[in-house]
């Protein structure tokens, strides 16, 4: 038994020595999101909210008027019938 807690000590010291050393001043990350590019961040298109399902569409799709989008032509006139 005591042969078996002083080689899981050996191991333990040893696991520490040979660990990783962290970098003191490490570059910081260019963003959150590093696999796309500021173009593609640029050309990012803004979404609304459809008024009769609350999903959420791509402006240039949704239709109807920025105060009231929907997803769908269907769900545009289910909307309007319950007002």
């Amino acid at each position: 038994m005591k042969f078996i807690l002083w080689l899981l000590v050996v191991a333990l010291v040893l696991a520490w020595l040979m660990r990783p050393k962290k970098r003191a001043a490490a570059p910081p990350a260019p963003s959150r999101m590093p696999w796309r590019r500021a173009a593609d961040l640029e050309a990012a298109e803004p979404m609304v909210r459809c008024q009769a399902c609350g999903t959420y569409v791509p402006a240039s799709e949704a239709l109807g008027s920025p105060q009231a989008s929907y997803c769908s032509e269907e769900h545009r006139h289910q909307h309007q019938a319950e007002r």
